[in-house]
């Protein structure tokens, strides 16, 4: 990729379309799709949900000054 890089992130539950979304964007030769299976909550969520729900199973939160290296470390 000789551009910046460009996150995209769509998110939908499994009843909802996000299923087939995942699956249809899979494979794409421009595109890295996450698995699914893998939950990316991040270290930066920390509210009064995070008693009820475990931060895997979270919308992850991201540092607006971090690069996208950072995110995934």
């Amino acid at each position: 990729m000789t551009d910046g890089f460009r996150l995209l992130m769509l998110g939908a539950m499994y009843e909802n379309g996000g299923n087939t979304t995942h699956r249809f964007l899979d494979g794409h030769p421009e595109m890295f799709v996450y698995p699914f299976e893998s939950q990316i909550g991040t270290r930066l969520v920390n509210d009064a949900m995070t008693s009820l729900f475990p931060v895997k199973y979270r919308w992850p939160a991201f540092p607006l000054d971090a690069a996208p290296v950072d995110d995934y470390k």
